[in-house]
């Protein structure tokens, strides 16, 4: 079975539950886009491990890498 990994942040309504399941995986991610992900992941049988980003949405670095999404 393939994993996918799925960066993230909590972002009611569309996701959240995220610090949560990431701490304990037999707690459900909640909102739209989570359950999407627990559909598709049932329809196409793959895991997936949710990876938290801290809020952060994606900010050019000083030795030009990136963090956030």
């Amino acid at each position: 079975m393939k994993q996918l990994s799925v960066a993230t942040n909590e972002n009611a309504p569309y996701m959240s539950g995220v610090k949560r399941y990431i701490s304990d995986k037999t707690q459900a991610i909640d909102g739209i886009d989570g359950q999407l992900l627990r559909t598709l992941s049932q329809c196409f049988n793959f895991t997936y491990r949710l990876v938290d980003c801290n809020r952060q949405w994606g900010n050019r670095l000083p030795n030009n890498t990136w963090d956030g999404l």
